[in-house]
C-alpha cells in the first residue's frame, strides 16, 4: 500500500509506512504536524461543491497515474474490468450492480452527513 501511495501521488506522504502484525500487513500513517485541517462547517454549498470537485479530480488523477505509468501492474486495468464484466453476466448485470451500489452509497453518504452535522453541532469534532 505504501508503494501504491508513492505511485498514485506526485508528492507522496512521507508519513506513510507499514507494519506486520501476526503476519498481517497494515498501513500506518503519522499525521504531519504541518498539515492543515479543513473546516468543512465553515463551507457554504458552493465551497463544498468546489472542494468536492477538487478532491474528485485528485482521485481521478491518482487512478489514471496508477494504471498509465505506475508500473505496479503489467496489464491494463480496463482490460481486467471488461473481463470481469463478461464473467459476471455482461453489461446489463454490471449496470444493475453498479446502480444498486451507487444507491446504497448515496444512502450511506446521507447518513454520514447527518452524523457529521450532529457531531459538529454538539462540538464533538
Amino acid at each position: 500500500m505504501v508503494q501504491a501511495e508513492d505511485v498514485h501521488l506526485a508528492d507522496s506522504n512521507p508519513f506513510y509506512g507499514h507494519v506486520d502484525v501476526d503476519g498481517v500487513d497494515h498501513l500506518v500513517r503519522e499525521r504531519s504536524p504541518f498539515k492543515a485541517r479543513v473546516d468543512l462547517a465553515a463551507f457554504d454549498g458552493d465551497d463544498l461543491k468546489s472542494y468536492a470537485k477538487g478532491m474528485a479530480e485528485a482521485l481521478a488523477m491518482a487512478h489514471a497515474r496508477s494504471d498509465a505509468d505506475g508500473g505496479l501492474r503489467g496489464d491494463s486495468m480496463e482490460g481486467q474490468i471488461l473481463h470481469a464484466i463478461d464473467q459476471q453476466g455482461g453489461k446489463d448485470a454490471f449496470v444493475d450492480v453498479t446502480v444498486d451500489r451507487a444507491q446504497q452509497d448515496a444512502q450511506q453518504v446521507a447518513a454520514d452527513w447527518a452524523t457529521f452535522k450532529q457531531l459538529n453541532a454538539n462540538g464533538q469534532l
